[in-house]
């Protein structure tokens, strides 16, 4: 998760310095992308392992706390806009998302005790589930 961290300061910060469109799809789009994934996709099961009650709760609460941020986020990105210009509110921007992912993740602690998972981690039986359908749709919606 501290590789994301910095793939994502790193592919916001290359990305103000790009002077042409193919760079900045590579910074923007690979590096910064390769960092959000590689520090989201982790974050989700984390929970689960502290919370053998009340985990929808925590679940979202945690995803509040992202939409929070993001609202943040992207109200103080269009007054820096306004007010900086694109090279540096990306900067500024990634310098921020960075310092907030590396100290979160360095806060991250694993629980005592070996925990077991209750059940195997690829279930493909699950996949023909006609519910699963709508669990597929609603993710797709939630990702765009």
């Amino acid at each position: 998760m501290l590789i994301g961290a910095a793939l994502v300061m790193l592919g916001q910060c290359t990305a103000a310095v790009c002077k042409s469109f193919p760079p900045f799809i590579v910074c923007q789009g690979f590096i910064f992308g390769l960092g959000m994934g590689l520090v989201l996709v982790p974050s989700y099961p984390i929970l689960a392992y502290w919370f053998d009650k009340r985990l929808a709760l925590a679940q979202g609460i945690s995803n509040g706390g992202s939409g929070v941020g993001a609202l943040i986020l992207s109200n103080t990105t269009v007054l820096l806009l306004q007010r900086l210009g694109i090279k540096w509110t990306l900067i500024i921007n990634g310098c921020v998302s960075g310092f907030v992912l590396i100290v979160a993740t360095s806060l991250l602690r694993a629980r005592k005790g070996s925990m077991k998972p209750k059940n195997r981690s690829l279930q493909l039986k699950l996949a023909i589930h006609p519910g699963y359908r709508w669990v597929l749709t609603w993710a797709a919606f939630v990702s765009m």
